[in-house]
């Protein structure tokens, strides 16, 4: 939006002249060529300001089919500068840990049945001979008690192998592929800080280049109102201004962007930095 205004307020400096010098041209003051400049500065500048409206527009529709919302506009928000936000390993690398825990778990399970395995059972009876005579059978035990030990030992084992080797494959896959995540993450968190430091340079480099245009269109538009310099030096100087206005505004504007990618990108909550915006 900001892009757009500097375009709307070098459109309006345009119409001026224009109206201005068509009212020279009208008293036969100036030939028809100096009005002719300016209109098609004019129009040209125009254009420019319908195709930057149209790609705001183009740009809140990718917005809104991200979020699963309708955006209709974009305030100009802005996250405080932090440079010392430490990384933190993101949730994929976190997945990416513990189904290595669960391959070393499923590991020792395996191991585990190639060993002997013993199992002890004590079992205590009650019994009850209330449909016999107690006369005749007063020898039948009232309770029993039962000792039970059992060895099991896999002697062929044809599978024990076959599937730890699969899981060792398995487990060293994860690993390197959590060592390259955890890698890559840590490389983009790096560059996104570097290109937060950059970015601020840019600005400074921008607003410098701006000073310095609003400065010589001063003086030029100072000689022009004079009749020292032509419409072509004047068109050309109001035209590096409004540039250079456009390209600080960018230069701000990607700033922001550059400093969310660099939040993200150390592995913030989303919530957390939603509450910075607050």
């Amino acid at each position: 939006r900001d892009s757009i205004k500097s375009f709307e307020d070098k459109s309006k400096v345009l119409k001026s002249e224009y109206e201005r010098k068509k009212q020279k041209y009208d008293l036969k003051m100036i030939t028809m060529d100096e009005v002719l400049k300016l209109q098609s500065e004019y129009e040209a500048n125009n254009y420019q300001i319908d195709e930057l409206k149209y790609q705001h527009i183009e740009a809140l529709q990718n917005l809104s089919l991200l979020v699963g919302q309708n955006i209709a506009k974009i305030d100009n928000a802005k996250l405080p500068d932090m440079l010392d936000i430490e990384y933190k390993p993101s949730f994929l690398i976190q997945s990416m840990s513990t189904n290595l825990k669960v391959l070393d778990t499923t590991a020792k399970q395996i191991d585990s049945n190639k060993k002997p395995k013993i199992k002890l059972e004590d079992t205590i009876s009650n019994y009850n001979y209330s449909d016999y005579d107690s006369t005749k059978l007063n020898d039948l035990p009232d309770q029993q008690n039962q000792l039970l030990l059992t060895l099991s030992l896999n002697l062929f084992d044809t599978t024990t192998s076959a599937k730890k080797q699969s899981v060792f494959l398995a487990k060293k896959q994860k690993q390197q592929q959590l060592e390259y995540v955890k890698l890559k993450e840590k490389m983009i968190f790096n560059l996104a800080k570097k290109k937060l430091i950059t970015q601020k340079s840019k600005i400074s480099s921008a607003k410098s280049a701006l000073e310095m245009a609003e400065n010589v269109y001063k003086i030029i538009e100072t000689k022009y109102k004079n009749g020292i310099v032509d419409n072509i030096t004047y068109l050309d100087a109001l035209s590096k201004k409004t540039i250079n206005q456009a390209l600080f505004d960018k230069a701000l504007n990607d700033y922001e962007i550059v400093k969310a990618n660099y939040y993200f990108a150390s592995g913030v909550e989303y919530s957390k930095i939603m509450d910075i915006l607050k």
